[in-house]
């Protein structure tokens, strides 16, 4: 059981480190409004993660068939909203200064990273080639899948932890004008990265 929270562990890390759209989201936040904003942030991707890999650890058929049916309307509603979170974030206003009272809900923070991470039903494809290079090619029993699952949102935490910790070491090396201009270079990178998915999927159409 150790070695399957520990592939986890691997698997959580390999899907966290390509920092996309939640990243910039996270990097965002966590230079305006602090660091539990920004793992906050990245805590809802870290669940919309967990559900997805769940449907290759209990062979969720039923589950993979359905993204695959609707993946094109799924990715759509994924690409408008990043979007709409990059010119939002590009509008903010910087002031190199921490909001520490003005920030929003946690909530919302979860619920719009989680709902980023939600709307890339393509990722499943991901986690079935990295399920095959982890020698995963069969169904789990429950007790197997929930230790992996348990291992993979570790590791996507831990991942979510490196990133914000690395944030922090910039800002304090650089000081907090780091901070002035970054929303609309992270606003940007989101709306460079929808832009990309809209593309992508008008390819396929």
């Amino acid at each position: 059981m150790i070695g399957l929270i520990f592939k986890g562990i691997l698997m959580g890390l390999i899907i966290g480190v390509p920092v996309g759209a939640v990243g910039a989201l996270c990097i965002s936040r966590t230079l305006q409004y602090g660091p539990k904003s920004g793992f906050v942030t990245g805590i809802g991707c870290s669940v919309a993660d967990c559900i997805y890999a769940s449907v290759g650890a209990f062979g969720l058929r039923a589950v993979s068939d359905f993204l695959g049916a609707h993946e094109r309307i799924i990715t759509l509603i994924g690409a408008l909203l990043v979007m709409v979170i990059g010119v939002t974030t590009i509008l903010k206003k910087d002031t190199g200064v921490k909001k520490v009272t003005a920030h929003p809900s946690f909530g919302k923070m979860f619920v719009t990273s989680f709902g980023i991470g939600i709307t890339n039903p393509s990722v499943v494809i991901l986690f079935m080639v990295i399920f095959a290079n982890f020698g995963i090619t069969g169904k789990l029993a429950v007790h197997e899948s929930i230790f992996l699952l348990a291992g993979f949102f570790i590791g996507t935490v831990t991942w979510w932890f490196i990133l914000i910790g690395g944030i922090l070491l910039i800002e304090y090396k650089f000081g907090s004008g780091i901070t002035r201009n970054s929303n609309k270079v992270l606003g940007a990178v989101m709306v460079i990265l929808g832009i990309v998915l809209l593309i992508k999927l008008i390819r396929r159409i």
